[in-house]
């Protein structure tokens, strides 16, 4: 059945690649290969398709920056007028961002996760057939950030979900021949490091943080992260049909203040 209603979200909640929820989540172990992020609060979407359940309904949904199809679980959302879906673009503050960041060192990385509270109620909607391990338990309700999730988060769902889009987001800076000290001189909080696969960001003058797996949020001495780097890819000004995904990197900026 087609249907172009506009729906909210109510509370945070897992966005998959398929519509079989019960098959990543309640009767077997839940599978992170399915998991494309989560939904956040307040966020809006188009229903292309419905279909329906016991109890509740699944709905497709589609997003330009995404090729593959997203499924929502109808209980984590309620309906909403179409105009709801063009929202403007903040303007963010290097300050906040990197606070933001601090609060979540620590945190598990989560395939797919973007809200580090984790969804409780994934235990109540798809119970576990049997008691689990802390790790599984953190999959289950997706308690934890990856890469691009951890920026997700601190800016509310705001910034592209993914280090495909990130590779164009905001403002390239001039890289190319640059040595990795030279790189850190140029960098503000908030710029991000990145290549279609993992995304890491400038902290401070001194240092970096990024989710990695499988350590989670961690903040690391920025000279040392370049370095890094530089040593397994090139970097590039900007990212064009030339740059080599398994050999550049681009830095871009977002924040403008």
């Amino acid at each position: 059945m087609i249907s172009k209603s506009c729906i909210e979200i109510v509370e945070p909640a897992p966005v998959l690649n398929i519509p079989e929820f019960h098959a990543v989540f309640g009767h077997f172990s839940g599978d992170s290969k399915y998991i494309e992020f989560v939904a956040l609060a307040g966020q809006t979407y188009l229903v292309e398709e419905i279909y329906p359940r016991h109890h509740h309904s699944i709905y497709k949904i589609s997003l330009p920056s995404y090729e593959t199809p997203l499924f929502l679980d109808s209980r984590f959302t309620r309906p909403a007028s179409n105009q709801a879906l063009d929202k403007p673009q903040p303007d963010w503050k290097r300050s906040d961002l990197a606070r933001k960041m601090e609060q979540l060192l620590g945190s598990r990385y989560i395939w797919g996760g973007n809200w580090s509270l984790g969804i409780s109620k994934m235990l109540h909607y798809y119970p576990p057939q049997k008691a689990l391990d802390d790790a599984t338990l953190a999959l289950w309700t997706l308690r934890g950030v990856d890469c691009s999730g951890l920026l997700y988060e601190v800016t509310n769902g705001a910034t592209p979900r993914n280090t495909n889009q990130l590779i164009h987001f905001g403002k390239a800076l001039p890289i190319e021949g640059k040595s990795p000290a030279e790189i850190a001189k140029e960098l503000l909080p908030m710029d991000m490091v990145v290549w279609p696969g993992h995304v890491w960001f400038a902290f401070d003058s001194s240092h970096s943080i990024e989710s990695k797996s499988p350590f989670g949020v961690i903040r690391r001495p920025l000279i040392e992260r370049l370095e890094e780097t530089c040593k397994e890819r090139t970097g590039a000004d900007g990212w064009s049909k030339t740059c080599d995904r398994n050999r550049n990197f681009t830095i871009r900026r977002f924040c403008s203040h």
